[in-house]
């Protein structure tokens, strides 16, 4: 035997979990090569069946997700086994058999429930980029599946795609500023937010971009120290995330942003920023990163929820009426997403200014 998993010989698929055997059978010889691989010289060892998915899929196609061609879903094999063995039978079947309806409509409670996106839905990214005229921008001459993803979060923010006169100026500042689509996403939410935050949406356009270029320009130098984060191995456990956020907290350290712009969104929306001097900045970061620090030593990330790539996964935290996202990245990274207090639809209390200090 050398097919081992967690210290454990395993005789072929039967030994595998049953999620794990179907999330196996969506990778396009991934069951061969297990039954191929207990008779092999190997040893070929996992420490769970998590990372076996995993490198199976890598090793044999060189690319971390697999494709459901009917379902147009392209899908980290370990993602697939987040989502529990019935609805994973559900969506092995919406996959043979597409003309169900039945089915189809199971598939878009359980593609909604899943975070889930396929190529259809990613179809309204490009969209709304084209209604933006901002789609052939060479800065989405190559979209993966990370930047689809985080486009199609943007969505989600309030407004992001309505036809209001004000999101073509949101895009026009995006593009100027950003250097990679994930970097558009941040500036084009942090002007629909700053924008609507100091009730500028019914000035010109030019005034708008004059008073989120102003802000960016301030605040962008100011945080450079907001980029430092722990990190841990790749596909890491809950328990893992937790110890290392909070060995990293009791350092003295800033649990910071991957990306200087989705820092500055940050601030732009979810502070008490509005425009002033780099003193005046200063202050205000770090009373918003120091309330943060002080939520996550009293709030650890204690559940995960992967991402359609199967290889980085979300962290929500909550509580006294605040919430916050890490992210744990491909290279192991924990890294923060958003800080914010709850809002009225999320707590059922009445609205509440929407910044932490």
């Amino acid at each position: 035997m050398t097919l081992i998993i967690a210290n454990r010989a395993i005789n072929g698929q039967a030994s595998l979990s049953d999620v794990a055997r179907l999330a196996l059978a969506t990778v396009d010889g991934g069951i061969e090569w297990v039954q191929w691989a207990v008779q092999a010289p190997g040893p070929y060892a996992f420490d769970d069946e998590s990372r076996l998915l995993d490198g199976v899929q890598r090793g044999l196609h060189g690319a971390p997700c697999t494709l459901l061609p009917n379902l147009q879903l392209l899908v980290g094999p370990v993602k697939l086994m987040t989502l529990g063995p019935a609805d994973l039978r559900t969506l092995l079947r919406a996959e043979t058999d597409p003309s169900n309806p039945v089915l189809q409509s199971q598939l878009q409670t359980l593609l909604s429930n899943h975070r889930l996106v396929t190529a259809t839905g990613f179809q309204a990214v490009r969209a709304l980029l084209t209604s933006l005229n901002v789609a052939d921008n060479p800065l989405f001459q190559v979209l993966d599946l990370q930047s689809l993803t985080i486009l199609h979060s943007m969505m989600a923010f309030p407004d992001a795609a309505s036809n209001d006169p004000v999101n073509q100026a949101a895009a026009s500042f995006a593009v100027t500023q950003a250097r990679s689509p994930a970097e558009f996403a941040d500036y084009y939410t942090a002007f629909l937010g700053y924008i609507t935050r100091l009730s500028l949406r019914g000035e010109s356009a030019e005034k708008q971009t004059q008073m989120a270029t102003a802000a960016t320009q301030t605040l962008l130098p100011l945080l450079f120290g907001a980029l430092d984060c722990p990190s841990v191995g790749p596909l890491a456990a809950p328990g893992e995330v937790a110890a290392a956020v909070q060995d990293w907290l009791r350092r003295g350290n800033l649990v910071g942003f991957a990306r200087l712009s989705e820092a500055c969104a940050n601030i732009m929306i979810h502070s008490s920023y509005a425009g002033g001097n780099s003193q005046q900045a200063q202050q205000t970061i770090q009373e918003y990163l120091g309330t943060w620090q002080a939520f996550l030593q009293t709030n650890p990330p204690r559940r995960g929820l992967m991402e359609q790539d199967g290889a980085t996964c979300r962290f929500p935290l909550e509580g006294n009426g605040l919430v916050g996202e890490l992210m744990l990245n491909t290279n192991g990274n924990i890294t923060t997403v958003l800080f914010r207090r709850q809002q009225a639809h999320e707590t059922g209390t009445s609205p509440v200014p929407d910044n932490p200090q």
